[in-house]
């Protein structure tokens, strides 16, 4: 169920809180941020300046919202981002409790006054290479590198970066991220994106066929990396690595500022990073009768992640195959992409 927030002074649009509302298990009612699971670095927004009057309009229209939320849930949001302590502050009544769960980081590095061989040139050594060797090696095999520019392009390339991305985690109990709803939504939102560059799909073929697709998104002069996949007949290569390479080429020369590497600590990340960001996945629960078993029932992400990871990846695909035919039955004609 969608739930949008939109906050006007006078007939001006000064916040939108993108939530839509779930309840799982016929247990909670979670409001969580369009984007929750298939995405990080997940926010609210809000004229600068006028954060505390649009945080307690937020604040007022979640607590009278129906269904009530049990808990109001961040899942990636920026350490910095205000609107959590501003919607306990402004909450009305006693206000609700604030709980972190957990924290990744989120590498990046800034493009601004660099050029894109001033910016390799800082990294090893070894690394600089290495990657030219494999960059030699892919253009030997005919290597082609693409980025697509027409809705006609990024349609179809998004069904090979779906193959790609599935055939590679297929082995591991499934993509945690892609889903058939997930993909309607990329297709839907790329053909909109991709015009003015703000949905970069950098592709890797030979002989016509993508070996390495990944998805980048891009706005006000910043770029981030979103997921990928690749073809492991070609691991050897290193195609993943080359494929950011040269979308980080293409952030430079069109003059982006910030490279965002996504959410997780992967050593690959470190090599091309200068810094990183805290990204908190963070549980508002409002005070009230459901409050105590909203906190039992809202474990810590920490700890259902730690449990995915001790799963054989049999039985995370049971479970996914489980979770899928309960969404079908919850939304049978597919007409929520969120969740």
């Amino acid at each position: 169920m969608l739930r949008l927030v939109l906050v006007f002074e006078g007939k001006e649009l000064v916040g939108v809180a993108p939530f839509f509302a779930d309840d799982p298990l016929g247990i909670l009612t979670r409001y969580r941020v369009l984007g929750a699971r298939c995405s990080s670095r997940l926010d609210l927004l809000g004229r600068p300046g006028m954060e505390t009057a649009v945080g307690s309009a937020f604040a007022s229209a979640l607590a009278g919202a129906s269904p009530r939320p049990d808990v109001v849930m961040f899942e990636g949001i920026a350490r910095g981002s205000p609107w959590p302590a501003l919607l306990v502050e402004e909450w009305p009544g006693r206000p609700p409790a604030l709980r972190r769960q957990f924290s990744q980081p989120s590498p990046n590095f800034r493009l601004a006054g660099l050029t894109y061989e001033e910016w390799f040139s800082s990294k090893s050594t070894n690394f600089r290479q290495s990657m030219r060797r494999r960059l030699r090696q892919l253009k030997r095999e005919g290597a082609s590198f693409h980025m697509a520019s027409t809705e006609e392009e990024i349609e179809r390339g998004l069904r090979f970066f779906s193959r790609l991305h599935h055939g590679r985690w297929s082995r591991r109990g499934g993509s945690g991220v892609l889903n058939r709803r997930v993909e309607r939504m990329l297709e839907e939102a790329g053909k909109d994106l991709v015009h003015d560059q703000r949905a970069r799909l950098w592709s890797i073929d030979v002989d016509g066929r993508p070996i390495s697709s990944h998805l980048f998104l891009s706005a006000g002069g910043e770029t981030s990396y979103w997921l990928g996949g690749f073809d492991e007949n070609w691991a050897r290569l290193q195609p993943s690595i080359v494929t950011i390479l040269t979308a980080i080429e293409h952030a430079f020369s069109v003059g982006d500022v910030r490279f965002d590497l996504g959410t997780g600590g992967q050593d690959y990340k470190y090599r091309l990073a200068t810094g990183e960001d805290p990204i908190d996945w963070t549980l508002l629960v409002p005070a009230g009768s459901r409050s105590a078993l909203a906190h039992i029932q809202m474990l810590p992400e920490r700890t259902r992640l730690a449990a995915a990871r001790r799963l054989s990846p049999g039985a995370k695909r049971t479970i996914r195959q489980i979770r899928g035919r309960v969404a079908g039955l919850r939304h049978p004609r597919g007409d929520s992409a969120a969740g």
